[in-house]
C-alpha cells in the first residue's frame, strides 16, 4: 500500500487508512522506532494491559497450601 506524507509546521504526517487502525487496534498512542531502514509503528499497550489473561487462582491456592505457620503465629496473642 501507499500513501503520501504531509508537511504542516515542522513536523510531517502520514495518513493511515482506517481498516488499518482498527486492524491493529491502535487506539491513541503507538510506539515509533526505525528497523533495518523502515519506519516500525507498534501500538503502545496501555500499562497493565492483560496482566490478568493467564492468571490461574489454583496456582495461588497451591503455593499458599505450602506455607507453614511459625511458632508466633500459632500462640494467642494478647493485645
Amino acid at each position: 500500500m501507499r500513501t503520501s506524507i504531509r508537511k504542516i509546521n515542522n513536523e510531517h504526517l502520514v495518513i493511515i487508512p482506517d481498516h488499518i487502525i482498527k486492524s491493529l487496534q491502535i487506539e491513541d498512542d503507538v510506539e515509533i522506532n526505525i528497523k533495518h531502514g523502515s519506519l516500525v509503528l507498534t501500538p503502545k499497550k496501555k500499562l497493565r494491559q492483560g496482566w490478568f489473561d493467564s492468571y490461574n487462582i489454583k496456582k495461588d491456592d497451591e503455593a499458599l497450601n505450602t506455607l507453614r505457620y511459625t511458632h508466633s503465629e500459632l500462640q494467642d496473642w494478647d493485645w
